[in-house]
C-alpha cells in the first residue's frame, strides 16, 4: 500500500470526518482516530467499516474505548456473518459497543441507511457552527467503488426531479467535494484482482466510447476503464483525461504516472473489463513493398487497422477540445454569445488545422498503408494502386483545393469586418457566421463518420479472427472505398456551403505534391527486413517481417545486407527497429547470430524498439542492459517509436 500524499487529516480540527474502511483499510484510519482523540476541539469522527466475520473486527478493544468516551462514531457491516454492532447504554450513561446476531451487510447498505443515511448528510452540508465533513475511503478497488457509488445514491435521495437530474447533481456535489479536497482516496489491489475472470471487451466498443452520449473509455496495459465519472474528478482536469479516451492510453499514462503505486491501484476502481486478444492462428501472408515480397502476418493488418481508427479517435478528441475553447471566455467580461472577433478567428485557425493536421495524414501515409496491406494480403495488389489512385484524385479535385484555399478567403473577410468596426451579431457578419459554423459541423461529422465506417473492419476482424481475409476481404475494400467517398463527400459539401455563403474563393490553388510523395526511401527489402529512410526527420525504420528463420547462415546474411546499408552519418539518426510481426525465437544460436546487428543498431543515436507485449520490453530491457546500450527505448507505441527516434519525445 503506498500513501497518497493529499490523504492526510484536515488542518482544521473541528471539521468532521467520515471514514469508510473495507477490510484493511482501516489501517491508516486507526493513526487518524487516535490523532483526533487527542485534539481538545476535534469534530465528530465518524467510522463506517466492512469486515468479512466478527473475527475481522480488529482493535476492538481500542475502538470500544473510543466510543465509551464519546470521540468516535461507530458503524460495522459484517459480509459473511449474522452479526451487527450494537452500542448499549452503561451505567453512569457510558456507551460500550457489543455484537450480537443480525443481519450480513455491506458498507454501501450502512450508508443508505435511514437512520446513518441523514446523520451523514448534515455533516456533508455543514452547520453555522460546522464546518462541512470531509471524505475518506481506503480499501480494495472494488470496495472503494462500491463506496462511491453508495454515496452518489445517497446524495440523489436528497435531490428533487427525476433520475437524471438527481443523478447529474449527486456527481456535481462529489465532483466539488473533490475539487475542494474534501472527498479523498486511497485504495489497493492485490494479485487476486488481476487473476480472476475479467469481461473481454473489442476495440470496436472501445472506439465508440469517447463522448458525452456514450461515455468515456480508455485502455491501460491491457484494461479497459470507464472513466466517466473521473473526468469531473481527476486532479488534472477534464481535458487532460478526456483526449485519451476512446483508445489506448498506456503511453499518456505512463508519462505521468509510472511509478505511481497508489495510482495504479485507484486505477482498479474504474475498471470494467480486459481487452480481447485475438487468435489469428499465425496467418500470413506476402505483400509487395518497393517490388520486393515481404511476409506479413494477419495480426500485423489487425493493427494497422486499429492504428488507423485510433488516430480518427485521437483527431476527434483533440477537435472537441479546440472547440470547447471557442465556446468559452477567452477574457473575465466577455459575453458568450455573440463570439468575439478574437474567438471567430480561433475557429478559422482551427478549420485550417483540420485541413493540414488531421486531414492530410488520413488522406496520407496512414490510410495508403492500411491500403497496401489490406489489398496485398488479399492477393490483388493492383487493388491498392487502383485505391490509391483514386485517394489521390480526391486530394487533387477542384472541390479539395478551393476548400484548402477557404480559410484564407475567411480571415480576409474577418479582418474586413474588423477593419470596418463592425461589431459581431450585426447583418455584414451572418455570411461568415454561417460558413464557419457550418464547416466547424462538416469536420466532427466527417470524424464522426470515418469512425463509424472503419468500426465495421473493426468488427469483421473480431468475429472472424483468423478467417478474416477468406469470410470479410469484401468487408475490408468496401471499407477502404467507403472511407475515399466519404472524404470526397466532404470536399463536395464544403464547395456547397462555401457557395452558399458568399465565401467561395475566386482562385483554384495548383495541385497539392500526391500523398505517394513523401520523403521515404527503400534502402534494403529482403525476406526478413525492410529498412527505410524518412529523409525528414532523419529516421531508419527497419521493420522484422513474419518470415521464419529459414537457416541461421540465412539470418546472418540478410541481417549483414541491413548492416551494410547504414551510413556514418545515421549515428546522428535516430532508428525505430519493429519486431511485432516476428516470430518468437530466443535461442542461444539464433541470440547470437543477432548480436551483431544489435550492436550495429546501437551506434544510432536513438534506438526505439517496437515489441507487442510487456514481455518483449522487459526482454530488450534485459539485452539493453547486458550490451550496454544506453539510448535504446522499448515500447508497444509506434507513434511514441518515432516520435522517441525523432528526438520529439
Amino acid at each position: 500500500m503506498h500513501h497518497p500524499p493529499r490523504f492526510a487529516l484536515p488542518a482544521d480540527p473541528s471539521t468532521p470526518v467520515i471514514l469508510l474502511a473495507g477490510g484493511t483499510g482501516i489501517s491508516p484510519f486507526r493513526s487518524f482516530i487516535l490523532e483526533r482523540a487527542r485534539q481538545p476541539n476535534a469534530g465528530p469522527t465518524w467510522l463506517l467499516l466492512g469486515v468479512r466475520t466478527r473475527e475481522h473486527l480488529h482493535y476492538r478493544t481500542e475502538l470500544q474505548q473510543l466510543v465509551r468516551e464519546g470521540k468516535l462514531r461507530l458503524e460495522v457491516a459484517f459480509s459473511r456473518d449474522d452479526a451487527e454492532v450494537r452500542k448499549v447504554q452503561a451505567l453512569q450513561g457510558v456507551q460500550r459497543i457489543t455484537v450480537r446476531p443480525g443481519e450480513k451487510r455491506r458498507v454501501d447498505e450502512l450508508v443508505l441507511d435511514d437512520r446513518i443515511g441523514g446523520d451523514l448528510l448534515r455533516l456533508l452540508r455543514g452547520t453555522t457552527t460546522s464546518p462541512p465533513a470531509q471524505v475518506y475511503v481506503c480499501g480494495h478497488a472494488r470496495f472503494a467503488r462500491s463506496a462511491h457509488a453508495s454515496l452518489k445514491r445517497l446524495l440523489m435521495q436528497a435531490e428533487r426531479g427525476d433520475d437524471a437530474t438527481r443523478r447529474a447533481a449527486a456527481e456535481r456535489t462529489l465532483q466539488k467535494l473533490a475539487a475542494e479536497g474534501r472527498y479523498l482516496f486511497e485504495v489497493f489491489t492485490d494479485n487476486r484482482s488481476w487473476a480472476r475472470d475479467r469481461t473481454p471487451l473489442d476495440v470496436s466498443q472501445v472506439v465508440e466510447h469517447n463522448d458525452t452520449e456514450h461515455g468515456y473509455w480508455m485502455v491501460i496495459d491491457g484494461s479497459v476503464y470507464d472513466v466517466t465519472e473521473l473526468l469531473e474528478l481527476h486532479p488534472g482536469g477534464r481535458s487532460v483525461l478526456r483526449g485519451y479516451t476512446g483508445m489506448d492510453a498506456t503511453q499518456g499514462y505512463m508519462r505521468v504516472h509510472e511509478g505511481r503505486t497508489e495510482v495504479d491501484a485507484m486505477r482498479g476502481m474504474f475498471e470494467i473489463g480486459k481487452l480481447r486478444a485475438l487468435d489469428f492462428e499465425g496467418v500470413r501472408g506476402t505483400v509487395e513493398y518497393d517490388g520486393v515480397a515481404q511476409t506479413v502476418a494477419l495480426a500485423a493488418l489487425h493493427r494497422a487497422w486499429v492504428k488507423l481508427t485510433y488516430l480518427v479517435v485521437e483527431m476527434q478528441n483533440a477537435l472537441v477540445a479546440d472547440h470547447s475553447l471557442q465556446l468559452g471566455r477567452t477574457t473575465r467580461d466577455e459575453p458568450l454569445e455573440p463570439r468575439s472577433p478574437y474567438r471567430w478567428q480561433r475557429a478559422i485557425e482551427t478549420h485550417q488545422r483540420f485541413l493540414h493536421a488531421y486531414l492530410d495524414p488520413l488522406s496520407g501515409p496512414a490510410l495508403s498503408d492500411v491500403q497496401l496491406m489490406t489489398c496485398g494480403l488479399l492477393g490483388d495488389p493492383r487493388q491498392a494502386s487502383a485505391l490509391q489512385l483514386r485517394l489521390d484524385a480526391v486530394r487533387d479535385s477542384e472541390n479539395a483545393r478551393l476548400g484548402d484555399a477557404a480559410p484564407h478567403e475567411l480571415h480576409e473577410r474577418l479582418e474586413a469586418l474588423i477593419e470596418d468596426s463592425v461589431p459581431p451579431g450585426e447583418a455584414a457578419w451572418e455570411g461568415l457566421e454561417q460558413a464557419v459554423l457550418a464547416l466547424e459541423e462538416l469536420d466532427r461529422g466527417l470524424l464522426r463518420d470515418l469512425k463509424s465506417t472503419l468500426t465495421e473492419a473493426l468488427r469483421a476482424f473480431e468475429r472472424h479472427t483468423a478467417r478474416t481475409l477468406d469470410d470479410a476481404g469484401e468487408t475490408l475494400i468496401s471499407v477502404l472505398d467507403s472511407v475515399i467517398v466519404l472524404i470526397e463527400e466532404y470536399h463536395r459539401t464544403v464547395r456547397w456551403r462555401l457557395t452558399k455563403s458568399g465565401l467561395l474563393p475566386a482562385t483554384i490553388p495548383p495541385p497539392r505534391p500526391s500523398s505517394s510523395q513523401v520523403m521515404l526511401k527503400s534502402v534494403v527489402s529482403t525476406s526478413l527486413w525492410h529498412m527505410v529512410e524518412d529523409l525528414d526527420r532523419k529516421v531508419v525504420l527497419l521493420r522484422r517481417s513474419a518470415a521464419p528463420v529459414e537457416t541461421i547462415h540465412d539470418l546472418v546474411e540478410q541481417n549483414e545486407m541491413v548492416i551494410q546499408s547504414m551510413r556514418p552519418e545515421h549515428t546522428e539518426w535516430g532508428i525505430v527497429v519493429d519486431m511485432r510481426q516476428a516470430p518468437s525465437r530466443n535461442d542461444p544460436e539464433f541470440e547470437g547470430a543477432m548480436r551483431k546487428l544489435r550492436g550495429s543498431v546501437n551506434h544510432f543515436k536513438r534506438v526505439a524498439l517496437l515489441v507487442n507485449s510487456a514481455t518483449g520490453m522487459l526482454q530488450v530491457n534485459r539485452l539493453s542492459r547486458d550490451e550496454g546500450a544506453r539510448t535504446t527505448w522499448a515500447t508497444q507505441s509506434e507513434d511514441a517509436a518515432l516520435r522517441f527516434a525523432a528526438g520529439m519525445a
